[in-house]
């Protein structure tokens, strides 16, 4: 503005300062007539500029309130009532899972109106009160119970692709991909973030000294990973691209690629539902429920808290735990450890002599049927044990 604007806009402020009104605060009050909880959603991203906001976090919280409070999340965040917002809560009661992320993120943003002065009332703070901490609440179990395992296990093989040279019983479910399998089963056995093992690269992958690397990650750590016989098992097969009609093509890049975009694999949703509805669950799995199920089981087998952390490469621990290194073949045995536990579960039913027999364990059943492993095969002992820490910096 031109210098007569300025004194103009001056007297103006004066005016409203002499009669008791704050103009600033009535300049945030136009200015929130017209800003949507998606306005505030660019705005909340702006102030964020010290501590990032991560583009996947901003495109998450986008997608979510576009898609799943598509008719709030464009109005004026002055517009909105209680009302609407437990209006909306009971609409969206077939998608409990998003329909508790879109009302958080929603909350955070109206929180955030009302610091910045453009509301005076959170409404849908008022409408979580209201409705209850419980009806909030996700209602996905936090991880798969060792009386459960076996269940989710015998639903993943019978939707899962063997082998080609391994014979597989005929079965009525709708089989999910080589990805989706070897994907879930990783996560499952390594207690891996989903980002973590999307983004796992060929170059990061070492058979030579039988490791792969994490070198970015949530924790910020570079973080290096013993293989086991399943997890090399694993990731030779999808290497050496297997035989058969359904054959893989090695992809120059990801060890989990995806089919449609050139980056890594990132959404195995759709197999864990179908996993998770064959398996009885009344709620379907998520990725990071199998990252707490790893974590559980590493408190059953009596791990202690360091090691687990270590395992799970957690970023908020003590910072004198950096200092404690272990051997990456004493971090091989418990990630054993963990699958041996996994397999001690599983139930199968045999036959002999004309009698029935209920039996546990499934000892190297993955490393068989799915990767046509010899069980007697170990380890190549002919390379010496690597040395060095679980982070190598």
């Amino acid at each position: 503005m031109d210098v007569n604007e300025a004194r103009q806009e001056a007297e103006a402020c004066l005016k409203n300062w002499a009669l008791g009104k704050d103009p600033k605060a009535e300049k945030r009050r136009k200015a929130s007539q017209k800003n949507s909880l998606l306005d505030m959603l660019e705005e909340y991203r702006k102030a964020r500029s010290k501590i990032q906001l991560k583009d996947s976090t901003y495109d998450r919280y986008k997608y979510t309130l576009s898609h799943y409070m598509k008719g709030l999340s464009s109005r004026p965040i002055t517009s909105l009532t209680v009302d609407d917002f437990i209006d909306w809560h009971q609409s969206k009661a077939n998608v409990p899972t998003s329909r508790a992320r879109a009302f958080t993120t929603a909350r955070t943003l109206l929180r955030f109106a009302k610091a910045k002065g453009y509301i005076e009332e959170d409404v849908g703070t008022q409408a979580k009160v209201i409705l209850g901490q419980d009806v909030i609440k996700s209602k996905i179990p936090r991880y798969i119970s060792l009386n459960n395992i076996s269940d989710f296990v015998g639903a993943l093989i019978e939707v899962s692709p063997f082998h080609p040279r391994q014979k597989k019983t005929p079965t009525n479910s709708r089989l999910i991909s080589q990805t989706a399998r070897d994907y879930i089963l990783f996560l499952l056995v390594t207690g891996l973030r989903k980002s973590e093992a999307t983004n796992l690269k060929w170059k990061d992958v070492d058979f030579e000294t039988n490791t792969f690397d994490i070198p970015y990650n949530k924790a910020g750590r570079h973080m290096r990973v013993p293989m086991t016989r399943l997890t090399k098992d694993l990731l030779l097969y999808r290497y050496n691209c297997p035989l058969g009609k359904k054959q893989i093509d090695k992809h120059p890049v990801h060890v989990f690629p995806n089919k449609i975009r050139n980056d890594g694999y990132s959404n195995p949703r759709k197999a864990l539902g179908r996993i998770s509805s064959l398996a009885n669950f009344n709620e379907d799995i998520s990725p990071h429920d199998l990252r707490r199920t790893f974590a559980t089981y590493c408190r059953e087998l009596g791990y202690s808290i360091s090691d687990t952390g270590k395992l799970l490469n957690h970023a908020n621990r003590n910072v004198t735990e950096n200092y404690v290194q272990r051997e990456l073949g004493t971090q091989r045995e418990m990630y054993d450890g963990i699958i041996r536990l996994i397999e001690d579960q599983l139930q199968a039913t045999v036959t002999k002599d004309g009698d029935t027999y209920k039996v546990y364990g499934f000892y190297n059943g993955f490393r068989v049927y799915f990767y046509n492993a010899d069980v007697e095969i170990d380890l190549p002992d002919d390379k010496p044990e690597v040395s060095g820490s679980y982070w190598d910096s």
